[in-house]
């Protein structure tokens, strides 16, 4: 096995090491004087420092001199523009006071005055940095002599209304004039002791400063010295530790050589006992290798043993798409190392056994040296290639169930339109009271068969994530009392009280998904009504307030408990299997209401208490919109119907149903049993509409319209309705863009049917 064996040339080495001492040394030495003069600097800054204080104290000595000057000669009866000049000056002075006693106690910029005495020359300032020992050192002198600057103001408006009063006395020749000077004399003589109490405050901060001046001063200089000798020590230890490391790296130079060797076979070892393939190539050649290398290629024991029957490893790998290989226009390395960001895999072909390889390469820049790693990934493949077959497998059964569902649909849809659809006809005959409740309670059970096929289908499409938001105008007050009418039969024949509460705050108009909101307020409604016993009330309540229209059902029922509340709302649920023997039920309504709620917007919640009653309600956002006026609806009573059609139906019974309700709306029709027949029809006879079924022998609805559209003397002309017991998410959808007009789903709805004959014919 080859092994790289690198010699080390010693002596470059100890003597970059030797100058790195040197440089150490002169480099600690410089750093240490650096130290020591930032220090004495600092000192310095220090006394600095202190002379600006002992300068601030003087300042505000002086200031208090001027105010106490210019009181007195203010009090010495000038003329009244001298007056206001005196008066701004002792404010002035003030401001002055009051601005140097804030930086002794917190510190800032001091702008010192020099007076020049030189005319015509602007005033020169000293600028300096004044940083407090002790913040709020001096707050007692603030304390004493600001309130007293308030005190010497008010003396001073004082001062000044008498002055005003002696200068008008003094015009009008007062006899009264002598007698108010002496006064004023008397009050500006009292007035001295707050002025001698000032500068004593004053003289107390001049003093504390000279008394902390002189201990800096003296502390200062002992420091310096202290430095100065911790200097001449440092430096005298750097000298004796490089001598002492200039001794200690030259004792160690061999055993640092014999532990780069060391740790030259560790590294080597490594390597070695890696288990993946790790490759050292130059670009031509393998130079070094890992244990991983020699395992996978058990039969060669060394490079140069490999190399004579393989140039490169990339001789063994196999050529097919989506895997590496050598090429004759591209180096293999080079292509790894340009698409980092790229997988790459390898298919290597070793004495019949296919293994693959996920490969990376780096490049060493230094050494010029590629760096191939290859892991072994035969066994994630493998459980990759699994788990596709798992997913396609599952996409599969997930079709399979939605065209079960489809079938099962429409195979349910197809009798159960008849079954309704001849109820229907049968209620418009005069029959006795027995028979009209036989009828109804056939009637009545099969719309719960219809609920229970659309509440699956609704589950489905769930499921499957098809249950598309579809949002429009509508009139709230309209539609909920129409939702309200629904119950309100039922509620009268279990004797429940059903009371229905739109509040006064609900706008003309709303936009949101109204059907839906409709399908989970009947499911609620539904609940409510079969839960709750006769003499017990159920209410309807709605609101809308700050854009979220608020829903309500409450009911005086059953109630659950509270770990049947935590289960209610998943699928094929009910809060006790006995609620399912007595009442019945898929347990699908809440699960449905749950998924529909949070679709538009809100969250479906829940209060209940066992024995008393339940509540639930939601909050969806609705924007509020401005409805347009309509025009009626025209009455179910209208006039028969006028046109011929064509009625496309295989089912024999749904044919007895359609015919006779096409009678009774006053049209002429032919029966086509499939789509070839109603091809041919439409080509001997002209129709004012077709009625289409869709799953047909022979030619199924869509294929027959496609066949008809092609006729050019058809077209789109002729009105192609749906009539079709497909009713899957997007059946209505597929029918519209194969070229019919309209869609009506089975079990037929006579309203709807009405609607899209009044659109195409004419009554």
């Amino acid at each position: 096995m080859n092994r790289i064996k690198q010699k080390f040339n010693k002596t470059p080495r100890n003597l970059f090491l030797l100058l790195m001492v040197f440089i150490f040394g002169f480099g600690s030495q410089a750093i240490l004087n650096l130290s020591v003069s930032n220090f004495i600097h600092e000192l310095d800054m220090k006394v600095k420092n202190s002379e600006v204080e002992n300068l601030i104290g003087q300042e505000i000595i002086l200031e208090i001199h001027k105010i106490e000057s210019d009181f007195f000669q203010m009090a010495a009866f000038p003329n009244k523009h001298l007056r206001k000049i005196l008066t701004r000056d002792i404010l002035e002075q003030q401001r002055e006071i009051e601005h140097s006693l804030t930086i002794l106690n917190e510190g800032g910029i001091y702008r010192h005055r020099l007076d020049l005495n030189l005319p015509n020359t602007e005033e020169q300032f000293e600028i300096f940095q004044y940083i407090p020992r002790v913040k709020d050192h001096f707050s007692f002198a603030r304390a004493d002599i600001l309130p007293k600057f308030r005190i010497i103001n008010d003396k001073l408006n004082d001062l000044t209304e008498h002055l005003d009063r002696l200068d008008q006395m003094r015009l009008n020749n007062d006899p009264r004039l002598a007698e108010v000077l002496t006064e004023l004399k008397l009050e500006v003589k009292f007035f001295k002791p707050i002025f001698h109490r000032i500068k004593e405050d004053a003289n107390r901060i001049f003093y504390r400063n000279t008394l902390n001046f002189q201990q800096i001063q003296k502390e200062v200089d002992e420091q310096k010295k202290e430095y100065r000798n911790l200097q001449i020590l440092l430096s005298l230890s750097a000298l004796i530790l490089g001598l002492l490391g200039f001794w200690a790296l030259s004792r160690n130079i061999s055993n640092t050589t014999r532990q780069i060797e060391i740790n030259q076979d560790y590294t080597q070892d490594i390597l070695d006992s890696q288990t993946n393939i790790i490759i050292v190539n130059d670009g031509t050649r393998i130079i070094d290798a890992s244990g991983g290398f020699y395992q996978f290629f058990p039969d060669y024991d060394s490079l140069e043993a490999f190399a004579k029957d393989y140039d490169c490893i990339c001789d063994l790998f196999v050529q097919e798409e989506g895997y590496i290989y050598k090429k004759d226009d591209e180096n293999w390395i080079e292509y790894l190392i340009n698409n980092p960001h790229l997988t790459h895999k390898a298919k290597v072909d070793y004495k019949g056994k296919t293994t693959i390889f996920q490969v990376s390469a780096v490049k060493s820049y230094k050494y010029q040296r590629f760096i191939i790693s290859m892991f072994d990934i035969s066994d994630n493949e493998r459980i990759n290639q699994d788990l596709k077959e798992q997913k396609n497998k599952a996409l599969a059964a997930t079709q399979a169930k939605g065209e079960f569902l489809a079938n099962m649909s429409h195979e349910i849809r197809t009798p159960l339109n008849a079954i309704l659809g001849f109820i229907g006809l049968l209620k418009d005959k005069p029959l006795d009271e027995e028979a009209k409740k036989y009828l109804d309670t056939i009637d009545k059970s099969g719309h719960s068969l219809l609920g229970i096929i659309n509440d699956i289908l609704d589950f489905s499409k769930i499921e499957s994530g098809k249950l598309e938001y579809d949002p429009v105008e509508f009139d709230p007050r309209v539609e909920f009392n129409s939702t309200a009418d629904l119950f309100k039969a039922r509620c009268s024949e279990k004797n429940i009280s059903f009371s229905v509460n739109l509040s006064s705050n609900l706008p003309s108009g709303l936009k949101t998904d109204i059907l839906r909101v409709k399908q989970v307020l009947t499911n609620l409604l539904s609940n409510a009504v079969k839960f709750t016993d006769p003499e017990k009330s159920i209410s309807l309540d709605i609101d809308y307030q700050d854009g979220f229209l608020f829903c309500a059902v409450k009911d005086q029922g059953i109630g659950m408990s509270e770990d049947a509340q935590q289960r209610i709302f998943e699928a094929f649920s009910q809060a006790e299997t006995s609620t399912t023997r007595k009442y019945g039920g898929t347990g699908l309504g809440l699960t449905i209401s749950v998924k529909l709620v949070e679709m538009l917007g809100g969250h479906l919640q829940l209060k209940s208490e066992l024995g008393k009653g339940s509540t639930f309600s939601f909050s969806i956002p609705a924007e509020v919109v401005q409805l347009n006026q309509s025009t009626p609806e025209p009455s179910d009573k209208a006039q028969p119907f006028q046109g011929h059609i064509l009625l496309v139906e295989d089912n024999q019974t749904n044919q007895m149903l359609m015919s006779a309700i096409l009678k009774k709306q006053g049209l002429t029709f032919d029966i086509a049993r499939d789509g070839v027949e109603a091809v041919e029809a439409v080509q001997h006879r002209e129709y004012d509409l077709v009625l289409m079924d869709e799953n047909m022998p022979n030619m199924n609805g869509i294929e027959a319209t496609r066949h008809i559209r092609k006729l050019a003397y058809i077209g789109e002309s002729l009105p192609i309705i749906a009539l079709t017991a497909n009713a899957m998410t997007g059946d209505r959808e597929r029918f519209l863009r194969a070229g019919m007009n309209e869609y009506l789903a089975k079990p037929l709805n006579l309203r709807e049917l009405k609607r899209v004959l009044r659109k195409f014919l004419q009554e």
